[in-house]
């Protein structure tokens, strides 16, 4: 498999192959909408979450840098262990 692409959850275990994602079409359209409305941005680092309403943003970042969080390519446990 490719970088950042798991069979499996990185911190539970749980199996990842074959799960959909819920509401993604109305997540991948919160992404556009959010883009439309933030003048002068034309990229955003974006994270939502799936709610009993439907997808949420979470954070956004008007700058997100290739060198983030979601390149350390380790499992949250182990970044914050000890914190």
């Amino acid at each position: 498999m490719a970088r950042n692409q798991y069979r499996t959850h990185p911190d539970s275990g749980e199996e990842l192959v074959g799960v959909q994602f819920p509401h993604w079409p109305e997540c991948k359209q919160l992404a556009c909408d959010a883009l439309r409305v933030l003048p002068g941005a034309r990229f955003l680092g974006m994270d939502l979450t799936a709610s009993v309403s439907g997808p949420m943003v979470v954070e956004y970042n008007v700058e997100p840098s290739y060198q983030g969080a979601a390149h350390v390519d380790k499992p949250h446990g182990a970044i914050f262990a000890g914190v």
